[in-house]
């Protein structure tokens, strides 16, 4: 449990129909933003955000519903590096990608925000890939 009563857990959920293991998230609602904070990501990989909302509530185009803003930026500098956006209604997932350039490691913050975030429960997974 974080603070504010944030949960943030790793654990299967499905969506649309295909069960993932992946990093079950809720954004607090509001312009407030869950951050979580990546250390030792090494350069010259591509990173991967896939991120779809869990199965029961993806369906929902109830009025009020918010998109979710997935956001992932280089946690030293701000700079951002990708952003995903999961209306209400879209099941499945999406999926965006960004190559890290430069020398060394560094952090990535992935942030996640949604105005309403009542039944914007998340299936998030952010991954680095080296080159083939």
């Amino acid at each position: 449990m974080c603070p504010g009563g944030v949960r943030v857990a790793r654990e299967w959920h499905e969506v649309r129909f295909e069960p993932r293991r992946c990093l079950f998230l809720r954004p607090p609602g509001g312009a407030a933003r869950l951050a979580l904070t990546f250390a030792d990501v090494p350069a010259g990989t591509t990173l991967r955000l896939e991120a779809g909302i869990i199965f029961e509530y993806a369906f929902s185009r109830a009025p009020g519903l918010a998109t979710v803003q997935l956001a992932v930026e280089d946690a030293r500098s701000g700079e951002g590096l990708m952003t995903l956006a999961l209306p209400p209604g879209r099941e499945g997932t999406q999926q965006v990608e960004h190559a890290l350039s430069g020398e060394g490691s560094r952090s990535v913050r992935l942030t996640v925000q949604a105005d309403s975030a009542e039944t914007r429960e998340l299936c998030v997974e952010l991954t680095a890939e080296a080159p083939r």
